[in-house]
């Protein structure tokens, strides 16, 4: 297993998490599902080991596209024809069914073209789509694949980033609706067909509160919810060993336990980033791991040169809530992070009030955005009090905000 802070993780990279699996291929045998996990949890590589374990399965397959860079339903189209051309399994079934197809709207919109193949045929034709197409471009390729043989998983990423970038050039929300309504429809399906075709939407926002507040909650009330947590302890102290072990590091438990200590929440990419400390630590020095450099790593990862690692948690509330909601959650984390033990709703109520003056209107505004806070990872409540749910973020944005 590789020491890696960045992209997903795949293959031997990937650590645990059967469970967690088990239940998602269980929960996919019937319903459509709705991944929720913050930033960071693993939700894409948990995804690629879907992908991966697919074709270990009777007569399954998996199609995975990611989502948060594209700002019209076109794209989002055009993004899935794409994912679907570069399955071998399902371009090569769909070239079989090809003759069958081409009284479809695909067959007209692509009829140009007899002695190429599909993939070359896609080029070619979408260079004249329309945006109007794409609902019904896309309607024929959904039916296309619930047509052909075995049972076809897509897998979306980042789906709610694609969504809020809709209501940004529509704030009314409409065209946002109008797309997720449209993707529903697409899940909806009777017996036989409908048995074929699995949807598996993910995103580190929280598609759920996203509707919830655009009232579009409608939209995706057929979805499973399930959610991605963090390790256990032992899983925890499991990865760090397999990792000293991996790069002959020796991680005692004392080093192992403090690492757990100071990371508080276990997720694999803070406990790599403690890993990765105490291997530069190491290498230059020579020296073995021990409780005090886990210390010294917890400073340096809150270093000004590291600050890339966690500014993103300030950034994406503008992306997700705009002005003035993201300074409204900036006070409200700026509250709780002046106690490691955090603060009660009352004093949330409190920061809120500088900002908000109509008391029904607050209250409204502060559940919604406790909801967010905690759905993406930023809050844990516990004991009717609402605290960071990693030491680290909390130091972090103690230091750079709250001062």
């Amino acid at each position: 297993m590789r020491n890696m802070t960045g992209r997903p993780v795949s293959e031997e990279d990937f650590f645990n998490r059967e469970a967690e699996l088990a239940d998602l291929w269980r929960k996919l045998e019937t319903d459509h599902i709705l991944l929720l996990a913050p930033r960071r949890v693993g939700k894409t590589s948990l995804m690629y080991k879907l992908m991966a374990e697919a074709p270990n399965r009777a007569e399954t397959y998996a199609i995975y596209l990611s989502v948060p860079d594209i700002d019209t339903e076109l794209e989002f189209v055009e993004r899935l024809y794409r994912a679907v051309l570069e399955s071998p399994q399902a371009s090569s079934r769909l070239s079989r069914v090809w003759d069958t197809l081409k009284s479809s709207s695909i067959g007209k919109f692509f009829n140009r073209i007899e002695s190429v193949n599909l993939a070359e045929l896609f080029e070619i034709g979408w260079r004249e789509a329309k945006p109007e197409d794409w609902e019904t471009l896309g309607r024929e390729l959904i039916r296309a694949l619930r047509k052909l043989e075995g049972r076809w998983l897509i897998l979306v990423d980042e789906l709610p980033v694609f969504v809020l970038n809709l209501i940004k050039q529509d704030p009314t929300a409409a065209r946002a609706r109008t797309f997720l309504y449209w993707l529903r429809q697409m899940r909806q399906m009777p017996p036989p067909e409908g048995e074929r075709l699995r949807f598996l939407l993910a995103g580190s926002i929280g598609l759920d509160t996203v509707a919830s507040r655009y009232r579009m909650g409608d939209t995706i009330n057929d979805l499973t919810i399930k959610t991605l947590g963090t390790f256990s302890p032992a899983t925890a102290d499991q990865f760090l060993a397999t990792l000293g072990e991996d790069y002959g590091l020796d991680l005692t438990p004392e080093v192992r336990q403090r690492i757990c200590e100071r990371a508080e929440w276990l997720i694999p990419y803070y406990l790599q980033l403690f890993f990765s400390g105490l291997l530069e630590i190491c290498s230059d020095e020579r020296a073995v791991p021990s409780v005090e450099m886990v210390d010294e790593v917890f400073e340096v990862l809150l270093s000004h040169g590291r600050r890339s690692y966690f500014d993103y948690w300030h950034q994406r509330l503008t992306e997700e809530l705009g002005s003035p909601q993201d300074e409204w959650a900036s006070a409200l984390l700026n509250a709780c992070s002046r106690d490691a033990k955090g603060v009660t709703r009352q004093t949330f109520a409190a920061t809120l009030s500088r900002h908000v003056s109509d008391t029904n209107q607050r209250d409204e505004t502060l559940n919604w955005l406790i909801d967010v806070l905690i759905g993406d990872g930023y809050l844990v409540e516990t004991e009717g009090r609402y605290r960071f749910r990693s030491s680290l973020l909390r130091e972090f944005w103690h230091r750079r905000f709250a001062q």
